[in-house]
């Protein structure tokens, strides 16, 4: 796939989808402050919010665990957008507390949606679910697949057989 092909089609979903140069969904206006404390894989981590440290996962993706193909790469990854950054954290609509009592959340870095970026560079898949970027995250992971990026490399988890 030629590189005119992937920006053409990265240039469509920012058009169609009004968001940040990852595609990316921008950061509504309203949402909690907090500061990374660890990152456990490429979706979940523990952020500190006003001295409290809550154990949070992405909304809407799902990246590889440590032990899987890529998931040190996704942690790296995510660890690398990050760290020693302003995040801020805005929860979706229903319930917020996933059934190992993490809080559901978008986290955005300087009005950039870490979620959506995570999926733009290939490290992570599209959740489907009933969230409000539904729409977007699956054309911004399909984009991404189809471009061969991060896990959808053909070497992404060493040579083929």
């Amino acid at each position: 796939m030629s590189c005119r092909f992937v920006a053409i089609a990265a240039a469509l979903v920012l058009a169609v989808v009004g968001c940040s140069e990852s595609g990316a969904p921008t950061t509504p206006p309203n949402g909690a402050q907090g500061r990374l404390v660890y990152v456990f894989d490429g979706d979940s981590m523990e952020v500190d919010v006003d001295g409290s440290v809550e154990e949070v996962r992405l909304i809407g993706i799902n990246a590889p665990e440590e032990n899987e193909c890529f998931g040190d790469e996704a942690r790296d990854a995510l660890i690398n957008l990050i760290a020693d950054r302003d995040l801020v954290l805005v929860t979706g609509s229903g319930d917020d507390i996933d059934q190992y009592g993490r809080l559901l959340s978008y986290v955005y870095v300087d009005e950039e949606n870490v979620n959506g970026r995570t999926l733009a560079e290939g490290n992570a898949v599209t959740l489907q679910g009933d969230h409000r970027y539904n729409d977007e995250f699956a054309e911004i992971g399909n984009l991404a697949a189809g471009a061969m990026l991060g896990m959808w490399a053909p070497d992404a988890c060493g040579p083929a057989p």
